[in-house]
């Protein structure tokens, strides 16, 4: 399967922050649009970033990848599909 070239799978977001706080940190890294997964489950403490190119795209995942935050070192890769819709929450849109 291709990975997706301008959506990242953040893992490891800090359990202390809320869905908005996870959304303003990502929007430092040029997100576009947003989907938190929740706190149960394989994707816990996840989100699928969305970017506007791929360019934007790889250098939030360079400067992501590995990124200590509250204690939490964050795990960061290219999506291998799109979020779906039924298991996560609505986009938070950034804008």
């Amino acid at each position: 399967m291709t990975a997706l070239k301008n959506i990242l799978l953040i893992r490891h977001l800090p359990s202390v922050l809320s869905n908005e706080e996870k959304k303003d940190l990502l929007k430092h890294f040029g997100v576009k649009d947003v989907h938190i997964t929740g706190t149960k489950g394989a994707l816990k403490e996840a989100a699928f970033a969305t970017f506007d190119d791929s360019d934007t795209c790889s250098k939030a995942l360079n400067r992501l990848h590995q990124l200590e935050i509250l204690g939490s070192r964050l795990v960061v890769e290219y999506a291998k599909k799109a979020p779906e819709t039924k298991l996560h929450p609505p986009s938070l849109n950034i804008e």
